[in-house]
């Protein structure tokens, strides 16, 4: 991840943070979460894609490719939304090629490729996480005299 990737003053990390926030807010209580391409600006223009068993890599491809297609983003971050822990699953590992795929046909970069899930978030090509733990108020914890 590139530390220097930076959009309206936010860092890419900060950027992720807020996809993942808003990730969690929409998923609610939902137990079952489908995987979820994003790209574009969280906070922002984005476009959204959600993934299907029957998909192969030239569809991944194409349906990326589209969603890129007319954003006025400049540089768009991809990302994966997917219930579930931040271990790597085959589906987040097809969505990043496809991502690639996509912005080698627009010519931009690709600054990262991220996982979502309402546990953290991780930057799959770079190895690097950020759990997030919830933290209970003090006044909801049990204290045992």
């Amino acid at each position: 991840m590139s530390p220097e990737w930076v959009r309206g003053g936010v860092p890419l990390a900060g950027l992720v943070n807020i996809a993942m926030q808003q990730f969690v807010a929409d998923a609610g209580r939902r137990r079952k979460l489908p995987v979820t391409l994003h790209v574009g600006l969280p906070g922002g223009e984005t476009r959204s894609v959600c993934d299907q068993p029957w998909y192969d890599h030239g569809l991944r491809a194409d349906l990326a490719t589209c969603a890129i297609d007319g954003l006025e983003v400049p540089d768009p971050l991809a990302w994966i939304s997917r219930g579930g822990d931040l271990k790597p699953h085959d589906a987040d590992w097809d969505w990043l090629a496809a991502a690639r795929t996509a912005h080698d046909r627009h010519g931009l970069a690709m600054p990262g490729f991220f996982l979502v899930t309402r546990y953290g978030w991780a930057e799959l090509v770079g190895g690097q996480q950020h759990p997030w733990h919830r933290v209970r108020p003090a006044r909801l914890l049990r204290h045992d005299a």
